[in-house]
């Protein structure tokens, strides 16, 4: 697996309607995190920040729709979160920590950073 921030053309695969009413929490300081198969035969966006109401760092499941000016996302398991303000350039090494600990969580192993 190839771990990296979602490209351009990979979120705009995504973008649809979400329902606004339908916001779970809002999650701050987020990056739109891309697990990608090395040979190009799958893809998986999720968002990673910090939950607003629970105040821990949180990755979504795998995104099914994202909002035009990613504002929100809707997900797999068909929750919904607003999207705060973006993380800088630098992810938050918290942030960072909790991707990781997720990744081992769902079973890979074989990960290395995108270039």
């Amino acid at each position: 697996m190839v771990i990296g921030r979602a490209t351009l053309d990979e979120v705009s695969a995504l973008i649809g309607h979400v329902d606004p009413a339908a916001a779970r929490d809002e999650i701050d300081r987020w990056n739109l995190i891309a697990v990608r198969e090395r040979l190009g035969h799958g893809l998986q966006i999720h968002a990673l920040g910090w939950r607003r109401r629970l105040g821990n760092t949180w990755i979504t499941s795998p995104l099914v729709s994202i909002a035009a000016r990613s504002t929100m996302v809707s997900t797999s398991s068909r929750h919904s979160y607003r999207l705060g303000e973006p993380d800088g350039a630098e992810v938050d090494p918290d942030l960072m920590d909790h991707l990781l600990y997720a990744l081992r969580t769902w079973g890979l192993s074989d990960i290395e950073p995108a270039s």
